[in-house]
């Protein structure tokens, strides 16, 4: 699942994290730029294991620096509902009262309507962001499985594209 590759790569970012130099840098590049008040400092890092299912609820729960809780709402084919970004993030502030709350809304498929994300104040990552941060390391790793994931969403998007190309009468589900 998405979820789980998101979580093994920032488990690079932990301090003690086994020493994969490139999926280090892409993991604090995405951190830094979910957080952007970490942009000039020195070091980021995890402060504990990413959590998947945060409260059962919560895709995915980063804790940062000793100082962010970042919420990531994993969004493929599905949009947001039931006010549940607004629900998240209260729930993390109340849980984590001492902690910068940041969301980021993690989206690979396209939504036309971002007013509840906007109103939520988290912070859109979508397919194209996604690949300009990854294509920046794609090619200085070997690590398979960062590689899947890239050469998938590569894919994605050239199939989402054909759109421009193909006749409407010959688009399928990802046009």
């Amino acid at each position: 699942s998405q979820d789980a590759f998101l979580c093994w790569l920032f488990s690079f970012a932990l301090k003690d994290a086994d020493d994969e130099p490139v999926l280090k840098s892409c993991a604090v590049d995405f951190i830094r730029q979910f957080v952007p008040e970490l942009k000039n400092e020195s070091e980021v890092w995890l402060s504990e294991e990413p959590t998947r299912q945060y409260n059962k609820s919560v895709d995915i729960l980063l804790t940062v620096n000793d100082k962010y809780k970042i919420i990531i709402e994993d969004k493929t084919y599905t949009n947001e509902h039931d006010n549940q970004l607004e629900r998240y993030y209260h729930m993390v502030k109340a849980d984590f009262e001492n902690y910068e709350i940041k969301g980021i809304y993690f989206k690979i498929g396209f939504q036309s309507d971002m007013s509840a994300v906007d109103r939520a104040g988290y912070k859109y990552f979508g397919l194209e962001t996604i690949l300009s941060v990854l294509e920046k390391y794609a090619f200085k790793t070997t690590n398979d499985i960062f590689m899947s994931y890239y050469f998938y969403l590569k894919q994605w998007h050239r199939d989402i594209n054909q759109y421009k190309y193909l006749p409407v009468c010959e688009w399928g589900g990802a046009q």
